[in-house]
């Protein structure tokens, strides 16, 4: 299986703004996914980590929207603004969660600034945003996250 996964090679397109409509709809308790506790419930930290190492790029022949000419989502900057769009409903939600992101600086460049920007503005309701260009970046930037995260706060 190891072998088999250092086989694989990231061969696609980006679209980040459906991968935080997922990480969203994963914390809802609404359908589909109906186990997420209330948006209200303050025992429990709704928290989106959301990693890309790649520009939104509008796929051909087929995207996440369909054959690719069927729908409205026709350029990269259409993927941009519906994620901004997501970013923004989520910070103007009362008790909405706490959002990381993380750029990863691929080793053919594949980050541009309007996209760290775009994550940047993302961290919103106490999160950051963090730019990395290594491994061991990474690494350690997820540690500090999953440190932040079990730090435990009693409240009375």
């Amino acid at each position: 299986l190891k072998g088999r996964i250092g086989e694989m090679r990231a061969n696609g397109n980006t679209y980040g703004n459906i991968g935080m409509v997922w990480g969203l709809r994963m914390l809802s308790p609404e359908a589909p996914f109906t186990e997420g506790v209330a948006w209200d419930n303050h025992a429990w930290r709704k928290v989106i980590v959301m990693m890309t190492d790649g520009n939104n790029i509008v796929g051909s022949p087929y995207g996440s929207y369909g054959r690719n000419g069927t729908h409205s989502v026709t350029s990269n900057a259409a993927l941009d603004d519906r994620l901004q769009e997501t970013c923004g409903n989520m910070e103007a939600m009362e008790d909405g969660p706490t959002v990381y992101t993380i750029t990863f600086e691929a080793t053919d460049g594949g980050i541009d600034d309007n996209t760290q920007a775009l994550y940047e503005a993302c961290a919103i309701n106490g999160g950051r945003h963090e730019h990395v260009k290594t491994s061991q970046d990474l690494i350690n930037v997820f540690r500090d996250i999953a440190q932040e995260l079990s730090n435990l706060h009693i409240k009375s």
